[in-house]
């Protein structure tokens, strides 16, 4: 599966090769991102993200869409993730913006929780979750104003800032190791894509326990050091950037 500049989804049969005669077509522009999203007892849908500011779901045994269009944001979206719900209620959508915006809305519906998070200062370009071996996890944004924001998942309240000072384009949790979870004390580690170089940063686990403190470090070409501590976020909303696109 890939999104084009046209708004339509390539979709493709890897083992024969053979691609869906009519592939779904939704966005009123190019296609930014594209990301999976699993439900309890059913068939995962996919989430698609892109320049007209709406996210979409589609279900992949049909290549329908499902439900409305998700709307809110005022610019190109760059980046989806789900996040798990309360018990019961499933997967909830999130999405990034150049708008300087993530987005939480409620379980696979249309309903935003609360208001949308604009702490970022310039475009929001990644957005992802990190999970514990035990199932908690935190939504981890990050953009051009060179910030990793961390929200609860299900309030969607801000957690402490990581001033990592240069600008983020990519978010994507590692596969824990022995070696991770022993740094972390059974946190997480995320990998960071800046402009060059790919770095790995790792939450430990009192981010997940309380939302307060964290551990963290930054390794890149096998260096390691100690990123700077972490803000405290008062919870109140920043102006927004008025960067463009």
């Amino acid at each position: 599966m890939a999104g084009g500049r046209d708004g339509i989804l390539a979709v493709q049969n890897v083992a024969t090769a053979e691609r869906v005669e009519r592939p779904p077509h939704g966005h009123d522009g190019p296609i930014r991102a594209i990301r999976l999203v699993h439900r309890d007892g059913a068939s995962p849908l996919l989430a698609s993200v892109g320049n007209d500011g709406t996210g979409r779901l589609w279900n992949i045994e049909f290549w329908t869409p499902h439900g409305e269009p998700l709307t809110g944001h005022h610019s190109w979206v760059w980046s989806p993730a789900s996040v798990p719900g309360r018990p019961g209620q499933g997967q909830r959508p999130a999405s990034a913006g150049a708008d300087g915006t993530v987005r939480l809305r409620g379980p696979l519906r249309h309903r935003r929780i609360g208001e949308p998070s604009t702490v970022h200062t310039d475009q929001v370009r990644a957005v992802t979750l990190a999970t514990r071996g035990d199932g908690r996890g935190l939504l981890v944004s990050g953009g051009l104003d060179g910030a990793i924001r961390l929200w609860h998942p299900v309030t969607g309240r801000p957690v402490p800032t990581i001033p990592l000072g240069i600008p983020i384009h990519a978010l994507l949790q590692q596969v824990p190791d022995d070696r991770a979870c022993e740094r972390t004390d059974d946190g997480a580690t995320i990998t960071l894509g800046p402009r060059t170089g790919v770095l790995a940063l790792d939450l430990g686990q009192s981010l997940f326990a309380a939302g307060e403190g964290w551990t963290g470090t930054e390794q890149n070409r096998g260096e390691r050091r100690q990123l700077p501590a972490a803000v405290p976020d008062p919870g109140q909303p920043l102006a927004t950037s008025q960067s463009r696109v």
